[in-house]
């Protein structure tokens, strides 16, 4: 990943009817702190007309100008669980005070246990498809992410050099992959199986080697001098 790249087009990944109101005089689409807020009844709330052509400037303008238009598919909370999250000024916005529990106290969620929720105890009420794509074509976002040459300076090495790559270099961990030591490691053994055999390799009684017949003999030197010399003597 090109991290000097993210410069210019860091949270801008948002098409024409999408935008947030942060944008403001003076500030590129590459800045950070755009977010991008779904509509709930997928209308295009900055073009005025379907497929409407708008310049830039003009999307900018309606995001920092113009109120939202809703359907009558937004119930009234809805509606203003909306219209605080897209205040023009992001002091007085929903969250910008308490945070998220300033969100979760309102009226719209009143229905939901976030303790439960959190816990995994219930199922969320929506769960967006991994598989869709919100973006009616690629060129919507093509037009605010295109980067012509991206150089690396003495800032861009600066700035990778402050996160940890890991003590343990990338061969050593192929070698313990290639070489089976890593799956040995983690093989899946039940837990059971696991305490018993640590319990019966620290109980199981260690063998001793056999001696020989001379190894019983010597091992006393003591009586085993005094042996030989009491040979000697006797048969010299």
């Amino acid at each position: 990943m090109n991290m000097s790249a993210c410069r210019l087009w860091f949270v801008m990944c948002l098409n024409t009817h999408r935008a947030h109101p942060d944008l403001r005089p003076g500030f590129s689409h590459g800045d950070p702190g755009r977010g991008d807020h779904p509509r709930k009844s997928g209308d295009r709330r900055l073009h005025g007309k379907f497929k409407e052509k708008v310049k830039r400037e003009e999307v900018d303008r309606r995001v920092r100008k113009d109120t939202e238009q809703y359907s009558e598919k937004f119930s009234e909370d809805a509606k203003s669980v909306c219209q605080m999250l897209l205040t023009k000024n992001p002091k007085q916005r929903l969250g910008s005070k308490a945070g998220a529990v300033e969100v979760k106290a309102h009226p719209v969620f009143k229905d939901i246990n976030f303790k439960r929720l959190e816990a995994n105890i219930l199922d969320p009420p929506f769960c967006p498809d991994p598989h869709a794509i919100y973006c009616k074509d690629v060129v919507d976002i093509e037009q605010f992410s295109t980067v012509r040459g991206v150089y690396l300076d003495t800032a861009d090495d600066t700035f990778y050099s402050q996160f940890a790559t890991g003590c343990v270099s990338i061969p050593w961990q192929n070698e313990m992959i290639e070489s089976g030591c890593f799956k040995d490691i983690n093989e899946d053994e039940p837990e059971e199986n696991m305490v018993l055999n640590v319990e019966e390799k620290m109980h199981h009684p260690v063998p001793k080697p056999k001696r020989g017949f001379f190894y019983r003999l010597f091992r006393r030197g003591v009586r085993v001098t005094s042996i030989l010399l009491f040979w000697v003597f006797f048969f010299f």
